[in-house]
């Protein structure tokens, strides 16, 4: 069966990313009708998540993604990623959400694809793009496509949400996945429905400052494209006394609608002219992990 289905998915004839792909379209079958494999794969991708996304993983399934239903945080970038990367034809949303970032790119011309560990948001707004093998439900930490396959990936509002020690092997399998341009969005700052400090976060659970997420990509051989984040930014001399009130009275504390005279969204945009996506195997030794297997390696 697994033969079947990776042949006429065109899977990779890499045996690791073979296996993983096979896997991924017999999950997207069983999403898209409302049958479940539980032996196959794992609600939150194609391997076991760690303990701190396992404690937590209804909450982000089930109440975060209905909460946000068919809203887009990223769909009001379009415009800048067209402008931007004119020549960016194959596009990877990583962390896809409600699909409807990839249905606004796809009707401007793009072949996307996607992937998203919600299981239920996929059943919910993809299931056509699932029949279709457009979007496969998995982790940023084992993305199910071969090396260099997308001139862009873009992820906006999804980094925040993957636990600290999955972030290296995040970071290095979208790094893995594009051919060195990425274009992201991380928020700065705790979520509406994590609870205020000095308790842990249960959504945004890795909220870091921009020089940590800047030194995370400069060891896989990206470097901020310091000319679209310039464009891009926008910092406090923008922000009117009424608006610093308005924030100030709608976010708790922990959750500023700005950071580092930095407003929000902030934009993450990266070239990776160096990639280097093979970390020693030390960097992934993480709990509820297969710890044998490299990033990048077959």
């Amino acid at each position: 069966m697994f033969v079947a289905v990776a042949r006429e998915h065109k899977c990779s004839t890499k045996a690791s990313r073979w296996l993983i792909c096979a896997a991924m379209m017999l999950r997207n079958w069983s999403v898209a009708s409302e049958l479940y494999i539980p032996s196959l794969i794992s609600n939150s991708g194609s391997t076991p998540v760690a303990t701190s996304r396992r404690v937590d993983y209804d909450l982000y399934n089930n109440k975060y993604h209905d909460d946000r239903g068919t809203k887009c945080s990223g769909c009001k970038y379009v415009p800048s990623i067209l402008r931007y990367y004119p020549d960016a034809q194959v596009m990877l949303d990583a962390g896809t959400g409600n699909c409807k970032l990839m249905r606004n790119l796809t009707e401007a011309g793009k072949t996307v694809y996607g992937t998203e560990v919600s299981a239920s948001s996929l059943k919910t707004h993809c299931s056509d793009l699932l029949r279709q093998s457009k979007v496969t439900n998995a982790g940023l930490h084992h993305i199910p496509y071969d090396d260099n396959e997308f001139d862009l990936v873009i992820s906006s509002e999804v980094l925040e949400h993957v636990p600290e020690e999955l972030v290296a092997r995040s970071v290095a399998e979208l790094i893995r996945v594009s051919r060195g341009e990425l274009f992201f969005t991380i928020s700065l700052r705790r979520s509406k429905m994590d609870p205020e400090p000095p308790e842990p976060a249960k959504v945004h659970v890795t909220v870091k400052n921009r020089e940590w997420w800047d030194q995370i990509f400069a060891r896989h051989g990206c470097v901020r494209n310091f000319e679209l984040y310039e464009r891009l930014q926008r910092r406090m001399p923008h922000l009117t006394d009424n608006m610093r009130r308005g924030c100030i009275l709608k976010k708790p504390k922990g959750q500023e609608c700005w950071r580092d005279g930095e407003l929000e969204p902030w934009f993450f945009p990266y070239s990776c002219k160096s990639k280097n996506y093979r970390l020693p195997l030390r960097e992934f030794t993480y709990p509820g992990l297969d710890n044998k297997a490299e990033v990048g390696g077959d």
